[in-house]
């Protein structure tokens, strides 16, 4: 499964990628069959507490929720180095990263 989500996600890291490639897979990766409780639980909290585009959470461990793959797509990075837009996720995340093995983060900013 992780080799068909890795592609899916380097093709969803902007936020302006072409509708049409998007389309299909994103009702795909949007509906919450097949996501976990962690998975949904990560995407939650990023959606309570950013103005998020776009979101994607995979759990990258095998399914046993001790790494997760986060990408996230906001206004709320405007302005900020990379580093400051990853610190901002692990920051709202502070207790589940606490729990977990590793987190790798993605995040970009949509265009206008």
């Amino acid at each position: 499964m992780n080799r068909l989500i890795n592609p899916l996600s380097r093709l969803l890291r902007t936020c302006n990628t072409p509708i049409q490639n998007v389309a299909p897979l994103a009702r795909y990766l949007s509906s919450n069959e097949g996501k976990s409780e962690g998975e949904l639980h990560i995407e939650n909290v990023l959606k309570s507490k950013m103005n998020v585009a776009d979101i994607q959470v995979n759990d990258i461990s095998g399914g046993c929720g001790s790494m997760y793959e986060v990408y996230v797509c906001s206004n709320d990075f405007k302005g900020k180095r990379m580093v400051q837009q990853h610190r901002l996720v692990t920051e709202i995340l502070k207790s589940e990263v606490a729990e977990m093995h590793g987190l790798r983060i993605m995040t970009s900013v949509p265009e206008s």
